[in-house]
């Protein structure tokens, strides 16, 4: 009789063990990876264009189940499928530096983030710092002497 009776208690812990798994099993979530593409760091835009920000993200071990988009901390939009893009409307934001932030999020809540900073400039001294590139070449200077290299030598002309 206590040989049954240790056969169905050693059956009985057998069998309601079988579907639990080993938490040394598990494998922990790794975080997905995020990259700001565009724009590219320390860019000049201009006051009133449409920037792309685009993002790669991935996740090794799930899938991204979305990617936030900042600008100087504000949420600026939401991507939740491939591409990861954002068109941010620089009207009406203010020139100087500003950080662009993008947080991939994945299937298991782990996140990582990117920043970039960018600089806005006014479109009129876009146009006044193109203005002075003119002017400078309608003074006859060249364009090496421009952009601060020397003028290439011709061999065998004198």
């Amino acid at each position: 009789f206590i040989p049954v009776v240790v056969i169905i208690t050693t059956l009985f812990f057998t069998l309601s063990s079988c579907g639990e798994k080993d938490k040394d099993d598990e494998t922990p979530n790794q975080p997905p990876s995020c990259s700001i593409n565009a724009p590219a760091g320390g860019q000049e835009i201009v006051t009133g264009t449409l920037v792309t920000i685009a993002v790669d993200a991935d996740d090794a071990d799930g899938s991204i189940a979305e990617v936030r988009f900042y600008v100087d901390d504000i949420g600026k939009g939401t991507a939740v499928a491939f591409p990861y893009n954002y068109s941010w409307n620089t009207a009406g934001e203010t020139a100087g530096s500003h950080t662009i932030k993008a947080t991939a999020f994945d299937n298991a809540g782990a996140r990582t983030s990117d920043e970039v900073d960018i600089i806005l400039e006014l479109a009129r001294a876009a146009m006044e710092r193109e203005a002075r590139w003119l002017t400078e070449i309608d003074a006859g200077r060249t364009t090496a002497e421009l952009i601060g290299i020397a003028e290439p030598e011709i061999v065998g002309s004198k």
